[in-house]
């Protein structure tokens, strides 16, 4: 699958995305963070990256060719529940409608947002965000998932929303979504038992010059599978975790399947 990646940060999204298929390739990030951008070129060199969200459009994402799926997990500061409460029409999440404008001119298979559990939590935010995307064709798949549900010592709970191209069978793709989702969840390992966590982190050392190092919070929190240097800098707050974009990414490689191989509704796609 072909990949575009809105408010890109480190490259979450993309990273889960290479985790479930070596073959999916991120075509192009959308990144105005400077640090990020650095990140960006140096472990997805061969994917373009654009800065202002504001001032990409068809021009600059028209020699990418067709993009399966865009990716974006939009600022959430209007929708927090510890922000102003400006909800979609707020100036930071109010970009949502940059990448509705976006998806408009690109026309992908699917859109995977992410944001706080406030944007389907709550009546207004949710209404406003499903009516948005029905006007442009897409029907949503949405759930709150939580970072401790995939093994990582933190909540971090947040919505994930899946759309997809509205047609006769979006019930049913919504339905054999949540089954893949679920049953490549199953499969993974999300949780150590506590034995074995204590023994890794008595046994964690770290040479130095003055010899061994021993464990330091700081070290703790360097969970996520992502580069240890993150956690330094705020881009760690707003990446999400990889192996939710993984499964994810196997879920629709799995409906991918079943709709190329025409067993949906009898061939109807």
């Amino acid at each position: 699958m072909n990949i575009l990646d809105l408010f890109s940060g480190i490259g979450g999204f993309s990273y889960g995305f290479k985790l479930a298929n070596k073959e999916n390739q991120t075509l192009a990030f959308v990144e105005k963070e400077e640090y990020c951008q650095k990140l960006l070129k140096k472990n997805f060199p061969n994917s373009k990256i654009f800065g202002d969200v504001l001032c990409v459009g068809a021009k600059e994402l028209q020699d990418l060719g067709q993009i399966d799926v865009v990716c974006a997990g939009f600022p959430c500061q209007d929708l927090s529940r510890a922000g102003k409460k400006a909800g979609l029409e707020g100036e930071r999440s109010g970009l949502f409608y940059e990448a509705i404008r976006i998806v408009t001119e690109v026309s992908p298979k699917y859109i995977l947002f992410e944001n706080v559990p406030e944007l389907i939590w709550r009546d207004d935010y949710r209404e406003e965000f499903t009516k948005t995307l029905q006007a442009i064709g897409y029907d949503c798949w949405w759930q709150t998932l939580c970072a401790s549900s995939f093994g990582y010592p933190h909540k971090r709970k947040r919505a994930y929303v899946l759309c997809f191209k509205a047609s006769p069978n979006s019930s049913l793709f919504g339905r054999i979504l949540h089954r893949a989702f679920f049953y490549f969840y199953a499969n993974e390992k999300p949780h150590l038992p506590s034995k074995e966590i204590i023994s890794i982190c008595s046994e964690y050392r770290r040479r130095t010059k003055k010899g061994d190092y021993t464990l330091h919070c700081k070290d703790i929190r360097r969970d996520d599978g992502l580069s240890s240097l993150l956690y330094q800098v705020r881009a760690l707050g707003n990446s999400i975790i990889p192996k939710i974009a993984k499964l994810y990414a196997l879920s629709l490689q799995t409906l991918e399947e079943i709709k190329g191989a025409n067993l949906v509704c009898g061939g109807v796609r």
